[in-house]
């Protein structure tokens, strides 16, 4: 089964003990000599970005606290690599497609790739009832990194709401291409493997 979630083109290395590993004894890769050098080499020069103390962790938040709407966030602004991603069901009802605003509904498959999207809060109401908070979003069907930052300019005709969404289908992520990894001055070098390692079929092929 997880051979069948690999794509084709992957290396897969099938790792296997030559004695007994003891419980809690930690396991090390060697990157080549190589990689270790130009890792050292790096250390030696690393220096602090400017603002990283105002980078935050999608994880680092509160995934059941109040969120700010749009209008909030001008006063109050999230970290500029945080965007929200909420869980919508409209890829579901084919019907309501011309429908710019829609009631929330449970999408029926509930889960990150198939129901959720990039999304902006609108607004947010309290409901005695439930005593819980529910928010209007508008949902932005793009994983472009302008998705996750609201448009003011765009036409109200133009917006796709949902209202009535509850708290548990609006989450933080990260900002496509402004994660740690895209940071200036990351660390980036290609991993060794012993030719013994790597196919026949693939070594002496042009890229």
């Amino acid at each position: 089964a997880f051979l069948d979630m690999m794509d084709p083109s992957m290396l897969v290395l099938e790792v296997y003990a030559l004695r007994d590993i003891a419980i809690g004894e930690e396991l090390l890769l060697d990157y080549g000599a190589d990689w270790q050098a130009a890792w050292n080499q790096h250390v030696a020069n690393w220096k602090p970005l400017p603002d990283a103390d105002k980078y935050v962790y999608p994880m680092e938040m509160d995934e059941t606290g109040i969120v700010r709407t749009v209008k909030e966030q001008v006063k109050e602004p999230y970290a500029k690599n945080l965007g929200f991603v909420c869980a919508t069901s409209r890829r579901e009802r084919d019907s309501d497609e011309d429908k710019n605003i829609l009631e929330w509904s449970v999408p029926v498959n509930y889960s990150w790739w198939e129901s959720m999207t990039a999304c902006q809060v609108l607004d947010r109401k309290y409901d005695k009832k439930s005593d819980a908070y529910f928010y209007t979003v508008e949902i932005v069907d793009s994983d472009k990194a302008s998705a996750f930052r609201f448009n003011p300019k765009t036409p109200a005709r133009d917006r796709i709401i949902d209202k009535k969404v509850p708290r548990r289908a609006i989450r933080f992520i990260e900002v496509p291409y402004m994660d740690d990894e895209h940071m200036d001055g990351v660390f980036r070098h290609p991993l060794e493997l012993p030719d013994h390692l790597v196919p026949p079929t693939w070594k002496n092929k042009l890229s």
